[in-house]
This record gives C-alpha cells, structure tokens and sequence, in this order.
C-alpha cells in the first residue's frame, strides 16, 4: 500500500512537471513572438539650455543640447526616406508639445543639481545620460525612451 501510494505521488509529480513545463514553454514560445517586433529609434531634439552648475564659490555654467531617441515599432520607421523621417519627427513634436514643458523642466533640474566635477568625465556623461533617460522616461508615456545623447556639452 505504501509502496503504491509512493508511485502515485512520484506519477502525480511527473505528471504535474509536464503539464506545467508544456505551459512555461508555449508561454515563452509567445513572448518569442512579441520580441520579434523589432523597435528602432527616433531622434528627437530638445532645444539648446544653458543652466547654472551647483558647484559652490563660484559660478560654473553648462551649455548643452539633449537629443531623446524614442522608441518606434519598425514598421513605422522602414524603408522611409529623408524627407519622410523629418516629417514623422515632425509628428512626434507636436505629439509631444502638451508636455514639453514638463521635459525642459525635469531636464533643467537635473543639470542644474550637478557640479562641473561630476560631469567632466565619461564615467559621469554617462551617469547623466543614465538618469535623464529615467527622469525623461518618467515623463514621456507614449513612447520607451532608448537613450538620450549630449549633442553640445560645454561647461564654463
């Protein structure tokens, strides 16, 4: 009795196994496919800013230019010309003014929070770029941003 009722538990566990590891790769198999819908970037330019560093005892400025790549499904994208990805960019700026203030400022805070020695090295260009896609992200709901570039980075 013991015996057959070990056999039915190991069988049920076995069984239990297979139904669920069928399930766990259909499932994975479907999130192959979602995948494959490739997204590519579109660039979008912010204006120019010169903000006021926080360093202390003295008055450092940063000039820079802030490009948002957003993220498209590449179908939109494919195949188009020149005039064709200006004027989807085009599209994107006017989607996007209603909230363009809410970018300048949550890009404006984020510089003017940093001294001119976190920003000096790559390491700390790259931190920034780090948090202003989050900050942007954070702002942006239509579109996943990919990345943010420095088109202009200058401190005095």
């Amino acid at each position: 009795m013991i015996v057959g009722l070990v056999v039915l538990l190991a069988g049920a566990g076995v069984g239990g196994w297979l139904v669920f590891s069928s399930k766990s790769k259909a499932a994975d198999a479907g999130d192959t496919h979602h995948e494959s819908a490739p997204i590519v970037g579109l660039m979008f330019p912010t204006k120019e800013r010169v903000v006021n560093l926080s360093d202390s005892g003295g008055y450092r400025y940063l000039k820079t230019e802030v490009i948002i790549e957003l993220g498209l499904p590449a179908k939109e994208l494919e195949g188009i010309g020149a005039e064709a990805y200006k004027k989807k960019q085009e599209v994107i700026a006017k989607e996007l003014a209603p909230i363009t203030p809410l970018l300048d400022d949550a890009m404006t805070t984020l510089l003017s929070s940093k001294k001119a020695s976190d920003l000096l090295t790559a390491e700390g260009k790259a931190a920034l770029r780090s948090e202003l896609k989050e900050q942007l992200q954070a702002v942006i709901h239509a579109y996943p941003v990919n990345g943010v570039y420095l088109a202009q980075f200058i401190i005095q």
